[in-house]
C-alpha cells in the first residue's frame, strides 16, 4: 500500500474543509467541519460525557481528531489550565481555529500518523470523537492500539462509532450519495458490535460501557486499560 493510499484520510479532510470554505463563512465552515450543529452546545455535551466517565482536574486528555476545537473550547470554559490537554488533527486550518477558542495552556499538533505522540502510560483519557468513522478498520485498530499504549493503567479510551442497527439511515444516505460528483465528504465506516468486542479483547482492554443514541448521534464505547494489582 502506498503512502498516499495510507493517508487517504488527510487528503479527504483537506478537500472537505476546502469545500466547506467555499460554501460558508469561516465560523460556519469550522462548525460544519466537526459535524455542524451548535458548536458550543455539542462541545459541552461531549465534555459532560467525559466528566461522567471520570475526567477530572489534574488529568491528561488527548483529543484525537480535535478538529476546530469544539471539545477544547468546552474544556477551557470548565477546566481552564487545570487539565493537561493535547489536541491532534490532520488539517492545520482546523488546528489554527482550535487555538483561538481554547485555553493558552492547551497544546495542538498536526498529526497525520496513526499514533499518539506521547510517552507510554502518560494519558488519563484518549478520546476519538468521530474519528474511526472515517478510517479503514485496519487504520482504526492501529490507532486504538497505540492509544492503549499511551494510557495509564486504569486510563480510559472513549470512541464514538456507527453501527448498522442504530444508524441505518446514515448508511442509506452514504449509499445514495456514493456516485454523486458534487458531494464532497470523507469516507464513512461502520463498526459492528462483534468487531468492537474482538478489538477490545485483542487490545487487552476492558469494555466499561457502550451508550447508544437515536440518530444522528453516534454510539459511544468506553474502554479501560487494566489496573495493576
Amino acid at each position: 500500500m502506498s503512502t498516499s493510499d495510507r493517508k487517504h484520510y488527510v487528503a479527504e479532510y483537506e478537500q472537505y474543509v476546502a469545500w466547506l470554505n467555499t460554501k460558508f463563512d469561516h465560523d460556519e465552515a469550522m462548525a460544519y467541519a466537526v459535524g455542524g450543529g451548535d458548536f458550543a452546545q455539542i462541545g459541552e455535551w461531549a465534555l459532560n460525557l467525559l466528566k461522567n466517565f471520570g475526567l477530572a482536574e489534574g488529568q491528561t486528555l488527548v483529543d484525537v481528531g480535535c478538529g476546530s476545537g469544539r471539545l477544547a473550547a468546552a474544556a477551557s470554559r470548565s477546566f481552564g489550565d487545570r487539565i493537561s490537554y493535547l489536541g491532534l488533527d490532520v488539517v492545520e486550518e482546523l488546528l489554527d481555529h482550535a487555538r483561538t477558542v481554547s485555553d493558552p495552556s492547551y497544546t495542538f499538533a498536526l498529526n497525520t500518523e496513526l499514533t499518539i505522540p506521547v510517552a507510554d502510560e502518560t494519558a488519563d483519557f484518549v478520546v476519538f470523537f468521530s474519528v474511526v468513522t472515517h478510517l479503514l478498520h485496519e487504520e482504526s485498530y492501529r490507532y486504538l492500539r497505540d492509544a492503549a499504549r499511551a494510557l495509564k493503567p486504569g486510563g480510559k479510551l472513549v470512541v464514538t462509532f456507527l453501527e448498522s442497527q442504530q444508524h441505518w439511515s446514515i448508511f442509506e444516505r452514504v449509499v445514495d450519495i456514493y456516485d454523486l460528483p458534487h458531494v464532497i465528504e470523507p469516507l464513512v465506516m461502520f463498526i459492528e458490535r462483534p468487531m468492537l468486542d474482538t478489538w477490545v479483547e485483542k487490545l487487552g482492554l476492558e469494555l466499561e460501557q457502550v451508550l447508544t443514541f437515536d440518530p444522528p448521534m453516534q454510539s459511544i464505547a468506553v474502554l479501560r486499560t487494566p489496573t495493576r494489582e
